[in-house]
């Protein structure tokens, strides 16, 4: 009886500690994709959230190791001897995906991504954690809108290996909705200035037709000041006000 309850116990700890962290931080981190943008991404949401993460420099020496060459390859030994030979506590290994793009009515490209992330700790090879993230995005070109569609996954690869781990940054979902719209550049505008402000991830856009589109995104803090930061961008838009989690711009 009393060895039923340990078991259960130690089950009870594994299943806590997978909901409460994904990626540990207490020790450092490789990452290591077939993409280098979508490697970048995830590095510098790593970093930003805390994490120590090995830098660009190291990390293009580490990439011709051999044991590096074989821990990409799921090869548990290399994974130890890459922790050993490196200080390493983590191994976060990635390949990317795209579908053809495809032209829509609109004449602009719609492109798909996906993004395979696993993770290790190196001191024992354990396996961590594996998931697949994908991405839909448009773009004036096919490669513009795959480009777009990789930082949307990588951003929620990002999001998913450090958000369980940051309880008190909590992400809620926003949109913009823009009227009037005569140009689809107006909206990519608007859509990379909110990409690009700090407390936004997952930027999407939608919809857009009608002389209407809507960008989506998950947004971490109050939205007036994205909004006022869309006022002060010198776009051809005027906001017209913030409403809950919804920004209303007019185009012109």
């Amino acid at each position: 009886m009393i060895r039923k309850i340990l078991v259960l116990l130690v089950l009870l700890c594994a299943l806590t500690g997978i909901a409460l962290a994904y990626l540990p931080s207490d020790g450092r981190v490789v990452v290591i994709l077939d993409n280098h943008l979508a490697e970048s991404k995830i590095m510098e949401a790593l970093i930003s959230s805390g994490y120590n993460v090995v830098e660009r420099e190291e990390l293009e020496k580490i990439k011709k190791s051999q044991a590096a060459i074989l821990a990409l390859q799921g090869n548990a030994e290399a994974i130890m001897k890459l922790g050993n030979a490196y200080r390493i506590a983590y191994f976060v290994r990635g390949k990317s995906q795209f579908e053809e793009p495809r032209l829509n009515e609109f004449n602009l490209y719609t492109a798909t991504a996906s993004l395979s992330i696993q993770a290790y700790r190196t001191k024992d090879a354990r396996f961590l954690l594996s998931q697949v993230f994908s991405a839909k995005a448009v773009g004036y070109t096919g490669e513009e809108a795959q480009r777009k569609a990789l930082i949307e996954a990588a951003s929620k690869a990002a999001t998913f290996l450090i958000g369980a781990q940051h309880p008190s940054e909590v992400s809620g979902p926003a949109r913009a909705i823009l009227r009037g719209v005569s140009d689809y550049g107006i909206v990519n505008s608007v859509y990379e200035k909110i990409r690009g402000f700090p407390g936004s991830r997952n930027v999407k856009v939608v919809s857009y037709g009608g002389g209407q589109a809507i960008i989506e995104f998950l947004y971490s803090g109050d939205l007036n000041s994205l909004a006022q930061s869309l006022k002060t961008a010198g776009l051809p838009i005027e906001v017209v006000s913030v409403q809950g989690r919804v920004i209303h711009i007019n185009c012109y």
